[in-house]
């Protein structure tokens, strides 16, 4: 039988920290994994919410999306998108006539949301494709580099992969393959995406050149200190996490 003795303190200190005014920070999976899409909500944060709305307490409910570009790798880069506050007061009269209900109906539209602030892929196999793809695109078009349109195409790119692996797997395998041999040629030659068919002005070249100069005046010498600094710790932590269990604690 579970013990819920925790679970019953922690509904406590959320319910104080709630009634103070305080920002709670909730992870509803209830569970750390790696595995690229979103797990089966736990009903804790709709408890938690629905109870301190009967109780008469303001709560503001904010999803949070985490997306990594190597959830296993020791100092992922992650974009963090912030989404809109989830409307759920509608929910608190279900909730006094009938509360399952009253949770399930948040904890889904809590799940909605998270949908559309993360970018659900495998990790393993496509997470690597999907970043490639739009960085392509987004070097070879005039698009927004904020971090909601490239999740929000990015999740378009996830969702076209797999209708091309379903649908038209031949295709798909033809695609990888001319992105595969592209970037072979960008490997062979030592260029990035961004140095094809790229027009520069003399006028460009030598502000460029103005500009990084004063910058590098300034920043080798901080670099230098905290490379010397922090060069050893860093490294040593890099080593350490590769004998983690699993690749969910890696990282970590």
């Amino acid at each position: 039988m579970a013990n819920t003795t925790r679970n019953s303190e922690t509904f406590r200190a959320v319910r104080k920290a709630l009634a103070d005014g305080k920002a709670i920070c909730l992870f509803p999976e209830g569970v750390s994994h790696d595995r690229g899409y979103l797990e089966p909500l736990r009903t804790g944060a709709a408890r938690m919410t629905l109870s301190a709305g009967r109780k008469g307490q303001s709560v503001i409910v904010v999803p949070v999306g985490l997306n990594f570009e190597h959830v296993s790798a020791f100092r992922s880069r992650v974009t963090v998108v912030v989404g809109k506050p989830i409307e759920w007061t509608d929910l608190i009269a279900t909730a006094d006539q009938d509360e399952p209900t009253g949770v399930r109906t948040l904890t889904e539209r809590i799940t909605r949301h998270l949908r559309r602030l993360v970018v659900e892929v495998d990790e393993r196999q496509d997470l690597p494709l999907v970043t490639r793809i739009d960085l392509l695109y987004a070097s070879a078009q005039d698009v927004s580099r904020e971090p909601r349109a490239r999740m929000a195409r990015r999740r378009l790119i996830a969702d076209g992969i797999e209708t091309l692996r379903e649908h038209q797997p031949e295709l798909l395998g033809a695609l990888l393959a001319r992105i595969e041999a592209y970037d072979a040629g960008l490997e062979r030659f030592g260029i990035r995406d961004r140095d094809i068919d790229r027009r520069i002005t003399t006028v460009r070249t030598w502000t460029f050149l103005i500009r990084e100069s004063a910058v590098a005046a300034v920043c080798i010498p901080l670099a230098c200190a905290a490379l010397v600094v922090f060069v050893v710790p860093y490294w040593l932590t890099g080593r350490v996490s590769r004998w983690a269990p699993g690749l969910a604690s890696r990282a970590t």
